[in-house]
């Protein structure tokens, strides 16, 4: 890349007309844009009558290019040259610059000659005679003369930047045209009827059940590792053993049934923390406190059933929170896990896939809503149960029907009356407990 610049009228710093405000800017950015690229030539066209180290140009150029090894100067209107021109052409003297490609001076037409409108050649023939009858550039060499040197200078400036950077850009090509046939050859065949999508569809839900029965059984394609850690041992912990860590080189843990588990074991402890401590003497002021308040309600020595009522009901409204933080923690493990899971069974490049991924994904959140809700439903439903303390259901009667069949089995191996056995002289057992027939003891 050459980049032919023009300090002087290149660059605007006073915005003209419609032109935007912020001109230089603008102008600024455009150029950087070119010569950041270490690749970039930038040849700086500069008139023979100023400072060139003053020039905007090589200001801009020195953040990129600060030895100024892939610089240029062009220095035009060479009829209008000051003292020491000659010296500042090949990088000597006040306001000269040191380049590695160096400086060549052209001539350019003058307004007269433009209007004229006088052939290149002509020009070149021209600047020949200029140079050759002026007597400041006799001492100076052919090199950084002409426009014919400059055109020498840049193309061997292009040659050799060629063979530089060829090899390169020939080994970029090779490997991008092995990248696009390599993702070529992973692109999924395309879908060209109804069936074969049908089909498709049915592999890829086969799929993503086998997927999710392999996570819930414990079966992972992760990398796995058991790390053992060592425990600080001090003189209070003299039995202590190396604990076996299980960790994974996934960000986000898959394994359904482990995570599950994991939750359950925190909800049970969160459970136990729940209840109070009763064996501590703040309970049991607490338990002192409640038999004085009811002391007139119920008979001496017989405590009120409002006591325990209370005391059951303290401790029955500590459940809620905890199964409610279960079930919003597993469903939203279940909703992150199986919307990864998703991901997987689907080929990167399927032009299908977004569109699929998020209709199965609306299903799966409305089916894990619902599950949710039909969960806290039931939750709701069985701590409404249990605010009654006792409650009677079908095994207080299988109970009471179980006393009496052993009763029953016991006096026909003792053979024994039952007025001697028990001391009862009366006693009818050919009936239900619990039916209208039951006479009772």
């Amino acid at each position: 890349n050459i980049l032919f610049h023009e300090c002087c009228t290149g660059i605007t710093r006073n915005a003209i007309g419609d032109q935007p405000e912020n001109i230089y800017e603008k102008i600024v950015d455009l150029i950087t844009n070119y010569i950041e690229k270490p690749t970039a030539i930038v040849l700086h066209v500069i008139p023979s009558s100023e400072d060139f180290t003053n020039s905007e140009s090589m200001k801009i150029c020195k953040k990129y290019d600060p030895n100024g090894d892939r610089q240029l100067i062009a220095v035009s209107k060479i009829d209008k040259y000051d003292k020491g021109i000659s010296d500042k052409l090949q990088g000597i003297g006040p306001g000269s610059m040191a380049l590695k490609l160096g400086c060549i001076a052209v001539l350019n037409r003058t307004p007269e000659q433009i209007e004229e409108d006088v052939p290149f050649c002509k020009m070149r023939q021209l600047e020949q005679q200029f140079f050759q009858l002026n007597k400041t550039f006799q001492h100076v060499p052919l090199e950084y003369l002409g426009c014919e040197q400059l055109i020498k200078r840049l193309v061997s400036i292009q040659q050799a930047r060629i063979r530089s950077t060829l090899p390169g850009i020939l080994e970029k090509l090779k490997n991008q045209i092995k990248d696009k046939k390599s993702e070529l050859k992973n692109m999924p065949q395309a879908i060209t009827s109804e069936i074969e999508c049908w089909t498709l569809y049915i592999n890829l839900i086969k799929k993503y059940r086998d997927l999710i029965y392999a996570r819930v059984h414990g079966v992972s394609d992760n990398d796995m590792q058991l790390k053992m850690e060592e425990p600080t041992r001090d003189s209070s912990d003299l039995d202590a053993s190396p604990s076996i860590t299980q960790t994974t080189t996934d960000s986000f843990d898959d394994r359904i049934a482990f995570q599950l588990h994991k939750q359950q074991k925190a909800f049970a402890k969160e459970i136990n923390h729940s209840f109070s401590q009763f064996f501590t003497s703040k309970y049991r002021n607490y338990v002192l406190k409640l038999l004085e308040e009811n002391a007139g309600v119920a008979l001496p020595n017989f405590p009120s059933f409002n006591i325990i009522e209370r005391l059951y009901h303290h401790e029955h409204r500590n459940f809620r929170e905890p199964c409610e933080d279960l079930i919003e923690s597993c469903a939203t493990y279940l909703k992150q896990v199986l919307i990864k899971l998703l991901n997987q069974i689907f080929d990167k490049e399927a032009t299908y896939k977004n569109h699929m991924i998020h209709k199965l994904t609306d299903i799966i959140y409305r089916a894990l809503e619902e599950s949710e809700e039909h969960c806290n439903h039931d939750i709701s439903k069985m701590l409404n149960i249990e605010q009654r303390i006792f409650t009677l259901n079908h095994y207080y009667m299988d109970t009471v029907n179980k006393i009496k069949a052993e009763v029953q089995q016991y006096i026909a191996n003792t053979k024994l009356p039952i007025s001697m056995e028990y001391g009862i002289t009366e006693f009818d057992y050919s009936g239900d407990v619990g039916s209208d027939e039951h006479n009772g003891w």
